[in-house]
């Protein structure tokens, strides 16, 4: 099976990146190619764990079966420079995905973490009619889906997932 997952992954802090590290290598390990999008590596350093140069190596890990691809957006410089700035996480997770999906048949979407990971998930759901799955963390029920500003475009991008 191929497996496209977007969301956190190290070097982002915190248990929703370890959970998603551990639950693509034992997708892996159970003889799938699991496509990783991330923005892993534009983490500003307040939220990245410490990772040694012997540790970069275990970022992807090695499965007998399957097989895990790290794709990882990237500051583009000046050339993405609009106003007004931000750092067009959505759009370019969605582009990285639509990659992926175009040179690989995708069996599931499975989508971690709501901002800004199942809003990108959303739209490749609808342009490629993924079956799909979107897995929430505390804070996206406890905090961000609150806020009034965002609230219907979170609820509109999570009913669009199957599960």
């Amino acid at each position: 099976m191929n497996i496209l997952i977007i969301g956190k992954y190290p070097p982002i802090e915190g248990g929703v990146a370890r959970n998603n590290y551990y639950f693509a290598k034992n997708l892996a390990q159970d003889g799938n190619d699991v496509y990783f999008v991330t923005n892993s590596f534009e983490v500003e350093p307040l939220y990245r764990i410490c990772l040694l140069p012997s540790d970069s190596s275990n970022l992807i890990p090695v499965t007998k079966k399957g097989n895990i691809y790290l794709s990882s957006s990237a500051n583009i410089g000046e050339r993405q420079n609009h106003i007004p700035q931000s750092d067009l996480f959505v759009t370019k997770l969605a582009s990285a995905g639509a990659k992926i999906c175009k040179s690989n048949k995708i069996d599931v979407l499975i989508v971690s973490y709501i901002e800004p990971y199942a809003i990108a998930g959303a739209l490749l759901k609808s342009w490629f009619d993924l079956p799909s799955i979107f897995i929430h963390a505390g804070s996206d029920l406890g905090r961000l889906i609150k806020q009034p500003e965002l609230e219907f475009a979170y609820r509109e991008a999570i009913t669009r997932y199957d599960v």
